[in-house]
């Protein structure tokens, strides 16, 4: 006797992944005070008056998708007269920017998308990218150095 069978893509519908995660910390290894109520900072989000409602949505077909992505501008610099230093300048988004994709799990606790890895830590989801903020010179016209961004979000 001969049994054979077929199945779609393996579904990850047992995956910690699934759901919606809010974006909940956007913070840089450098701690600043945008805002100017003199308190530094890592995690930009208490730092900006922008209003930021970025939600991961993982589904359990593979895909992550997102409807309010973070995509402020923010220009940090240094000054030329004391390079220890920084200066901000924001640009709160109007709109929405979204996206959709594919994503793979690597292992228990972690899966890629976009080409890179986000980890999940009880109810927190965290990506780190790489040289994902750059830091200027005063008048902007040459980056001097980048500095990673991790996003945290929190299961929803």
């Amino acid at each position: 006797m001969l049994a054979s069978s077929c199945s779609k893509k393996d579904e990850t519908n047992d995956s910690q992944f699934l759901g919606t995660w809010k974006l909940t910390s956007y913070a840089i290894d450098l701690a600043l005070d945008i805002n100017n109520d003199g308190e530094k900072n890592l995690n930009l989000l208490t730092e900006l008056d922008c209003e930021t409602n970025e939600v991961l949505k993982f589904d359990n077909t593979g895909v992550v998708s997102s409807t309010n992505t973070f995509q402020h501008d923010i220009k940090i610099f240094k000054k030329e007269a004391d390079l220890e230093m920084y200066g901000v300048e924001v640009e709160c988004a109007e709109g929405a920017i979204g996206f959709a994709t594919t994503y793979l799990p690597i292992g228990e606790n972690t899966v890629v998308f976009n080409t890179i890895e986000a980890t999940v830590d009880g109810n927190q989801l965290s990506r780190t990218i790489t040289d994902g903020i750059a830091i200027y010179n005063e008048d902007l016209s040459e980056v001097v150095e980048t500095k990673s961004v991790t996003l945290i979000y929190s299961k929803q």
